[in-house]
């Protein structure tokens, strides 16, 4: 169990011996998104990875995910920060998210800017992905253009905020994931409290059709049967 702290505190930062300096910090939740986006600085660059303990439903297999992929890539740098109000109570009716808090994602974006920016690195990546939903793309690249901003002005500092999938479907995801060859039994999409996917709520529907459209099976799912 994580000790309880300041919600704006990392926990298990840095877990091990003494590290260098990471050259990218990379926001994984322990998603689809984040094994791809891990994936494409694990061998190139000198990442660490940040997981938000945001207190959503089946946060605990999300973490373990997130887990899964740091030992999958050898990632030894991992920090931990509290942000349990972003889903308040964890969940609501059949143990589904409660709706995310308003402002959420700025204020996850905001604490892993600061967090790149004490540790002295100059790119934080942000794995998410919105398609072809223009008026989300263009209001994300300016929320990021003015967070870049701030840290500037705050810290004299340059901090470069990248979302290489944010043009992406989920079926685009899978797709490069899958030329990739990943592991995608690491990974945690369901939105419900279930220690397996339920494959009934939108997020794992949405899974599940991407698979099927590309026409080959989920390992995930088939490690549950």
């Amino acid at each position: 169990m994580v000790a309880a702290v300041h919600p704006f505190l990392p926990i298990n930062a840095m877990k091990g011996t003494a590290m260098n300096p990471p050259t990218t910090l990379v926001m994984s939740s322990g998603g689809l998104r984040s094994l791809v986006a891990t994936a494409t600085v694990a061998k190139t660059a000198h990442p660490a990875l940040l997981f938000i303990h945001d207190g959503r439903a089946g946060e605990k297999s999300y973490y373990r995910a997130f887990l899964d992929q740091a030992d999958h890539f050898e990632i030894k740098q991992r920090i931990e920060l509290q942000l349990p109000h972003l889903h308040a109570g964890g969940g609501g009716t059949g143990g589904e998210d409660r709706q995310i808090q308003p402002l959420a994602h700025l204020q996850m974006l905001t604490v892993a800017a600061g967090q790149a920016a004490k540790l002295g690195t100059g790119t934080l990546i942000w794995p998410v992905s919105v398609g072809e939903h223009f008026d989300t793309l263009a209001a994300v690249a300016e929320s990021l253009v003015l967070l870049e901003h701030a840290v500037q002005l705050e810290t004299g500092k340059s901090l470069k905020i990248l979302t290489p999938l944010i043009e992406l479907s989920i079926r685009q995801v899978v797709e490069l994931g899958r030329q990739m060859q990943l592991p995608w039994q690491l990974t945690r999409t369901c939105t419900t409290a279930a220690e397996k996917p339920c494959e009934a709520c939108a997020a794992c529907l949405a899974r599940a059709e991407a698979f099927a459209a590309l026409g080959f099976d989920d390992p995930l799912i088939a490690a549950k049967v």
